[in-house]
């Protein structure tokens, strides 16, 4: 809702503000240069501060961590390639969907040879 308000009163101004120009170029433009650290600043306290709609758990590591022994778990510890017992890289096949009924169904379990050799394994920076 914010965010349509906004578009539309950013709307208005730039075609109030083009009127003016029109009658007044100097003047608007003296407008324009005394406004527009005002407007960067509240847009930028706005995005700084507009709740996000992300995944819960990915920056404090809890969700990634349940979901990783949840798959190893599901797939008893197995790599998905060949099949070996000593799986203990889980990966992400696919981006995630929407409504999906299971959220792990994406990921699988590779072992170190496998993931090595994966273009879909980025080594993770901890």
């Amino acid at each position: 809702m914010t965010r349509i308000a906004l578009t539309i009163l950013g709307v208005l101004g730039a075609f109030i503000w083009a009127a003016a120009f029109m009658r007044a170029p100097g003047a608007a433009l003296e407008v324009l240069l005394a406004l527009s650290p005002v407007v960067v600043t509240a847009w930028l306290i706005l995005m700084l501060t507009m709740r996000r709609h992300g995944r819960a758990g990915v920056r404090d590591g809890t969700a990634a961590a349940i979901d990783r022994a949840a798959v190893l778990a599901r797939d008893d510890h197995r790599c998905h390639a060949c099949g070996s017992a000593a799986a203990a890289t889980v990966i992400a096949r696919r981006p995630p969907r929407r409504a999906e009924p299971d959220p792990l169904a994406r990921f699988i379990t590779l072992c170190a040879g496998c993931a090595t050799n994966s273009p879909l394994y980025r080594p993770s920076r901890q």
